[in-house]
């Protein structure tokens, strides 16, 4: 630890993209940045941790995009979650196929669940306090609402580009107004531990998960209005059905 502690953090995380890119075309997703079992600083994975109660309980908010997917390449089932999780055995995946198939939904969909949203389900459960939202804003110029689409608007018009850089795209009236709305509601949560302290006026209130069974979904008003177009919703069965696949997939997933 000494030793990576002297090291240029630029430089530490360069060295681990070189890393990245040589193996990961061979290797699949075996390194990225994962958790590693070492029995002492990590003595499970963090899904048996949550669900065993080996964490500090505190206040958590936890979500993803409404579109967060693999990639947008074209693969069969079998292809595209081996590629990102090489320990799937084939029962594993014919029984996802089956449930999102069965659902009208394709491995995209079951892939964004595998990586982000499942997790939904294991925070909800395990923290005694957790605000759980949607985000369902896209970025300038997009059609749907991908993964880190929320940096753009908690940015206010900055999106990450390579190499530490970023990319600035202005807000129109609306976009602008939830961007102030996004950014209240979490430095409430940093300031009180609560989403709700210091939130706009104009914004909804956003339920705890535990006591009400429900969600922010986080958008913009429309129409170029500045008023909030954010609105609390339900985190339906049959989402937490098919995340609840997944999270039994754990020694497999290794989440």
């Amino acid at each position: 630890m000494d030793w990576l502690r002297s090291i240029n953090a630029v430089e530490l995380s360069q060295a681990a993209d070189r890393v990245y890119l040589r193996h990961r075309p061979s290797q699949g997703p075996l390194y990225d940045w994962k958790p590693v079992l070492d029995g002492d600083l990590i003595p499970d994975y963090p899904t048996k941790l949550l669900q065993a109660g080996l964490f500090v309980d505190v206040p958590v908010i936890a979500g993803a995009t409404t579109h967060e997917s693999l990639s947008s390449e074209e693969s069969p089932w079998d292809v595209a979650l081996h590629r990102q999780w090489p320990f799937l055995e084939h029962d594993d995946i014919e029984s996802l196929r089956k449930a999102y198939t069965e659902r009208s939904l394709g491995y995209k969909e079951a892939g964004g669940d595998g990586i982000f949203r499942s997790a939904n389900l294991v925070f909800g459960k395990a923290f005694s306090k957790v605000w759980l939202y949607r985000y369902n804003q896209a970025t300038s110029g997009a059609t749907e609402v991908h993964h880190s689409a929320d940096n753009w608007h908690m940015f206010k018009g900055t999106r990450t580009g390579s190499n530490g850089t970023v990319v600035f795209d202005s807000f129109n009236k609306s976009e602008a107004a939830f961007a102030e709305e996004l950014i209240a509601y979490w430095l409430s949560f940093v300031e009180m531990g609560d989403p709700n302290s210091s939130k706009l006026d104009r914004s909804p209130q956003w339920p705890e998960y535990g006591p009400s069974n429900q969600r922010l979904c986080l958008e913009a008003a429309k129409d170029d209005e500045s008023g909030s177009g954010s609105k609390v919703e339900k985190y339906s069965d049959e989402e937490k059905a098919l995340h609840l696949l997944w999270v039994q997939l754990v020694d497999r997933t290794q989440s």
